[in-house]
């Protein structure tokens, strides 16, 4: 499987792998209508996002695993 592109954030392998899969769940979900795509064929792809943007994503990453007790990982996805 080929990795995405990252324009912001050099992610881990073990990250880029998590991010990968989603992506492609998300397409899969896209193109036979079943998720939030509406069917349209996979209208999103990985975020092209600022430094500020990603800073306030890695914040809110840190505050959720920290609530949770367990490792999450955000991905910003932005429509095509």
């Amino acid at each position: 499987m080929s990795h995405t592109s990252y324009d912001t954030t050099d992610l881990p392998a073990s990250c880029r792998a998590a991010a990968d899969r989603m992506e492609s769940a998300l397409r899969a979900e896209n193109s036979c209508g079943c998720g939030s795509g509406k069917g349209k064929g996979g209208n999103y792809r990985t975020a092209s996002i600022t430094d500020e943007c990603n800073q306030k994503i890695d914040a809110l990453e840190k505050e959720i695993s920290k609530t949770c007790g367990k490792n999450i990982v955000l991905v910003a996805y932005q429509e095509k």
